[in-house]
């Protein structure tokens, strides 16, 4: 990238350009192929964040300003998507939970699950699309504005802060990290769950003992 910044040519443009549509296809090829079924929409999603051109006639100097810029741009974007895909159980942890059971989820556990999702992404600082978090985790939406029922469902509560776009994107307020940090530790374990095993009952009393 440096040597594009320092000599700014037609010719090295068009090699950056050329190195640019190459490691395009590379990561769109590999973020699809290590998904069973291919995750198609990758790549439009991903290719969404390549600039446009307007028509206007620019100077080498600023085009190559906006090459470098797209593949910046493109990198934040994938940055985004990757910790999007982190949280998103039914993709990368599909055999650790109940998709049945997602799938069913009430309206309060659905909301219960942005809350958790949005906890997870929460030093991060940014906004994340509700539509994504959902159906990354299971959860079939109904309606074209389920998401944005949803989102002001929490917004109303005072726990989350949303910017609107083509999608409804949120974050968590530091009120509702509180909130979710409160309720987890006033969890309290089912004790009629317990065997006349010694072992299990040793391990209970030692998660309990770890949350006091």
């Amino acid at each position: 990238m440096k040597k594009y910044k320092a000599t700014r040519t037609e010719d090295l443009l068009n090699e950056l350009k050329e190195e640019k549509q190459s490691w395009e296809s590379d990561v769109i090829s590999y973020v699809k192929a290590s998904f069973d079924p291919e995750h198609t929409n990758f790549a439009y999603e991903f290719k969404a964040q390549q600039g446009y051109n307007f028509g206007m006639k620019l100077g080498i100097d600023q085009r190559v300003k906006n090459t470098i810029q797209t593949i910046k741009d493109e990198i934040n974007g994938l940055d985004y998507y990757l910790k999007i895909l982190f949280i998103s159980d039914a993709i990368v942890r599909a055999d650790d939970i109940d998709l049945e059971e997602r799938k069913n989820l009430d309206t309060e556990g659905i909301l219960d699950l942005i809350l958790s999702k949005l906890y997870e992404l929460y030093n991060d600082g940014k906004y994340y699309s509700i539509k994504w978090i959902l159906e990354g985790n299971g959860v079939k939406l109904n309606g074209r504005s389920e998401d944005w029922d949803y989102s002001r469902m929490l917004e109303e509560r005072g726990i989350i802060e949303t910017m609107n776009g083509r999608e409804v994107n949120a974050k968590l307020k530091l009120e509702g990290k509180y909130a979710i940090e409160q309720a987890r530790k006033s969890q309290v374990p089912d004790y009629s769950k317990i065997s006349d095993s010694d072992e299990e009952l040793k391990t209970l009393l030692k998660e309990v003992l770890c949350r006091s």
